[in-house]
């Protein structure tokens, strides 16, 4: 019994790692790191949200006029 579980925990961990390492590989091969802009971007507090958006679209387009992050252009 506990041999089986000691496999059965060992074969969860090797998965854990073997997806968090395919992940993060696909993420270092990107050309472009793209953001995500929270707020509200439409309706009654759409007033709040747009010069947030607007406001990351000019520190994006500023960064990457500065060479990006890493070689790296943003997009947001």
């Amino acid at each position: 019994m506990k041999r089986t579980a000691l496999i059965r925990w060992s074969f969860l961990g090797w998965l854990t790692l073997f997806v968090s390492l395919a992940l993060t590989g696909a993420g270092l091969a990107a050309d472009t790191i793209k953001l995500g802009i929270a707020g509200a971007h439409s309706g009654d507090l759409a007033s709040y949200g747009l010069p947030s958006v607007k406001a990351a679209e000019l520190v994006v387009k500023d960064i990457n006029a500065r060479g990006g992050i890493l070689g790296k252009k943003l997009n947001c």
